[in-house]
């Protein structure tokens, strides 16, 4: 069967199967086969499974709101053009948000508030002491505002020991990365190639701890996601480099006390995901998933049972993250 008939595409060889040859339908092993196979929106430009494209391009096609941290399908009688053919946006906070970043990618080796100014004088907008924060806040759209705090909201798992909600400690963090939204969000914007820490605000001592970190779109290289035994002071060089960092890396790979020898691991990841932490402290074991897709324990370490650990992300020049706490631990992780 030609592709252009199974998937309603044109063939990419373009061939003349379907119309020369009629040819019976592939077996179910074979479309379970072909299904696994990854392939690009026509829109967006993320991959996806074949069995999943159609269904994602339905949505896609559907006019969005250009700033990545909102995305909402577009009202026509509100929307915003942004300048520059930067698409449209649903509000003007959202237009300002996407030319920002527009403004971020254009000069990476400017120091982020530097560029902040230029671009706050350019729209006329009064430079106070929250308008960065304010922008970053209230560029995000309600749910992820919501999922960011929902600490405070209960799901209190029984194995937490009383801790249910943290946020990314500036003390320890390098001084390079900016922190928004109650300290949740972090964001960088720097030149050099050297990997910029952020660790959670507690130490966990013991029970079952189930964390998330979303990936903005604005990061360019890969993240390494996992915990600590400790926090480093200076908040630069990776985490996992020394023995007592463990580490889910951008690459598809597990990093732990060291920065080149790694294991194969998961699936890729760098401008988007959930990446979902679960450490089981009475276990002794540390998993990952991304975007709802668990790969197992990473790590099974007799350390790893033992407290103080810290939430801890590496991010590389351009990168942004939001931390979500307070939600209960999925289910796939203990089947």
């Amino acid at each position: 069967m030609c592709i252009r008939d199974r998937y309603k595409k044109e063939c990419p060889n373009r061939c003349k199967m379907a119309q020369d040859t009629t040819i019976r339908p592939s077996s179910k092993i074979v479309q379970k086969i072909l299904n696994k196979y990854e392939i690009r929106c026509v829109f967006c430009e993320q991959v996806f499974r074949v069995e999943h494209i159609d269904e994602h391009e339905r949505d896609c096609r559907v006019p969005k709101c250009s700033n990545p941290l909102c995305r909402v399908v577009l009202n026509p009688s509100k929307q915003r053009r942004v300048p520059k053919n930067a698409g449209y946006a649903c509000s003007e906070v959202c237009k300002l948000a996407t030319m920002f970043q527009g403004e971020l990618a254009a000069t990476e080796k400017s120091p982020p508030l530097a560029t902040f100014d230029k671009f706050l004088r350019a729209v006329k907008l009064e430079s106070d002491s929250q308008g960065l924060s304010h922008l970053v806040e209230s560029s995000s759209p309600p749910e992820v505002l919501s999922m960011a705090n929902s600490g405070s909201a209960g799901g209190m798992h029984p194995a937490l020991y009383g801790i249910n909600e943290f946020v990314w400690d500036t003390e320890t963090a390098s001084p390079s990365v900016m922190f928004f939204a109650e300290n949740r969000v972090a964001l960088l914007n720097d030149a050099a190639f050297v990997y910029k820490n952020v660790f959670g605000s507690v130490g966990f001592m013991g029970g079952s701890q189930y964390w998330e970190i979303i990936i903005d779109s604005m990061t360019q290289n890969e993240l390494k996601v996992g915990v600590s035994k400790e926090r480093s002071k200076t908040g630069e060089g990776a985490f996992c480099d020394g023995v007592g960092g463990y580490a889910y890396y951008g690459l598809g790979e597990l990093r732990h006390g060291e920065n080149t020898v790694s294991v194969k691991y998961g699936k890729k990841f760098r401008k988007s995901g959930i990446i979902g932490v679960y450490l089981n402290m009475d276990q002794g074991t540390l998993s990952f998933s991304l975007n709802g897709e668990s790969f197992g324990p990473a790590f099974k370490d007799k350390e790893l049972e033992k407290g103080p650990i810290y939430p801890a992300v590496a991010l590389l020049r351009v990168s942004g993250i939001i931390l979500v706490t307070g939600k209960p631990i999925p289910a796939y992780f203990n089947s």
